[in-house]
């Protein structure tokens, strides 16, 4: 999330409605306070098309990983071979995948996966529930075979959100074409839409021109290849050019030879996080190695918006398109305000619990704003920079958790007047109740 300052400079800058200097000066003011690197975007409005780019993005050509937009590539893809009668969407993917057959995974179909309607678990995991990164195909088929779901969790008929699926579609695809997923990818879509500067993250060597990814809180991360099958979920980086012909081509379908598979995956919602059959279509991406997208389009009004940003922080990007596209309802609803400077020392520091077990840390980010490190005696399967947080200040003192990717836990400052010392309480998102309010776990830190 980025304050409403940014989105007010981005709207202005890529409607050009403001004066230059002007739109200017809030753009590098956003990038000196340290709340971005680099931004680029394309809005289509009214026949209209603006592109704009902003620091680390120093033109059109400039590189990003566009994360899980990549699952409307595959998804465009499984609705083409649907249509050359390669793929029947509703037949048990055993057919395609034989070692599957008599499995729990063998008896869902291609629909299912490209809905998350499968019942599967969001990542691959191994024994420890330690998510697993990079896996080959046999290694896949051998997690796939045991897979049952837990139905508490995973009901039948329910979207729950699973790039194991994509994975799993992506290696249907595979042995239907005979041919690895990502060269299926290039003929089926990169060349037909002339995406010609777009490939996959899968060389051991970071594509040329790809630019350096950043945490939530701006720290540097570190590139990171998939595997071939991963490809599908989130494996694509691309540039401001070939995405929005991206972007054009599902705005205007008819001017397309795909025209057919697009429409196909928007009617069944195939890859889109959009409800199918919807005239407002969206996906977002985010990768680990520092980057975050959003894709969005009206195809009733013909309006959309790309953006890509070198910094995991999706929810920036929603709130940019929301700014921007004014499509109605709004996907982003969160406030993110400045901490006032002279109380911002009062919130800096290490704070402990559970008699020194745990300890968090409360540092700056830029210089008005907030972060939170989980410093010790918290589980951790990543770098450091993976539990360094945003802290968006909602009111005075109270502040929402901004991991990169989702927002759900929440922090309160209190002041202790006894000890004369500041103190935390953390509140961890745990679910919903039956009533669908929100569980939350709190814990106190103290200075």
């Amino acid at each position: 999330m980025r304050p409403a300052l940014y989105a007010l400079s981005m709207l202005f800058a890529v409607r050009a409605l403001a004066d230059s200097t002007l739109v200017g000066n809030l753009i590098q003011e956003q990038i000196n306070s340290g709340l971005t690197r680099g931004v680029a975007v394309t809005l289509i409005a009214n026949g209209d098309e603006r592109k704009a780019v902003y620091g680390d993005a120093t033109s059109d050509q400039s590189l990003f990983e566009i994360g899980s937009i990549s699952k409307s590539f595959t998804g465009i893809v499984t609705a083409q071979l649907s249509l050359e009668k390669k793929l029947d969407l509703k037949s048990p993917i055993s057919t395609y995948i034989s070692e599957l057959k008599g499995t729990f995974v063998g008896s869902v179909n291609a629909n299912q996966l490209g809905t998350h309607t499968a019942q599967l678990t969001n990542n691959m995991v191994d024994v420890n529930g330690k998510i697993t990164k990079d896996f080959s195909e046999a290694e896949l088929i051998a997690f796939l075979k045991f897979y049952n779901p837990d139905l508490s969790h995973y009901p039948k008929g329910k979207r729950q959100y699973s790039n194991l699926g994509f994975a799993t579609l992506g290696l249907v695809i595979s042995r239907i074409e005979k041919k690895s997923f990502a060269s299926v990818v290039q003929e089926k879509i990169l060349n037909v839409l002339k995406m010609k500067e777009t490939g996959f993250i899968h060389s051991i060597n970071r594509p040329t021109g790809l630019l350096q990814g950043y945490s939530v809180v701006l720290e540097p991360l570190s590139y990171e290849p998939s595997s071939d099958l991963q490809l599908a979920s989130g494996g694509i980086y691309s540039n401001l050019i070939d995405m929005t012909n991206y972007l054009r081509a599902n705005l205007h379908p008819e001017s397309s030879s795909l025209k057919l598979a697009i429409n196909l995956s928007h009617q069944l919602g195939l890859g889109w996080d959009s409800q199918p059959s919807q005239p407002i279509i969206w996906k977002n991406g985010a990768m680990p190695a520092g980057f975050s997208s959003f894709l969005k389009f009206d195809r009733t009004t013909k309006k959309g918006l790309i953006v890509m940003a070198n910094d995991l922080n999706i929810e920036a990007t929603m709130h940019i398109s929301d700014a921007a596209l004014d499509i109605q309802p709004p996907l982003y609803s969160y406030v993110d305000t400045a901490v006032p400077v002279q109380t911002m020392p009062m919130a800096l520091g290490s704070y402990v619990s559970d008699g020194g077990s745990l300890e968090i840390e409360v540092f700056s980010v830029g210089s008005q704003y907030l972060g939170i490190y989980f410093k010790k005696g918290f589980p951790k399967n990543g770098p450091e920079s993976f539990y360094k947080w945003r802290l968006m200040q909602q009111s005075t003192g109270v502040f929402l958790v901004n991991n990169g990717v989702t927002i759900s836990d929440a922090v309160f400052f209190n002041w202790n007047s006894v000890t004369q010392k500041m103190e935390i309480v953390y509140a961890s998102f745990q679910g919903f109740d039956s009533e669908g309010k929100p569980i939350y776990v709190k814990k106190t830190f103290q200075r």
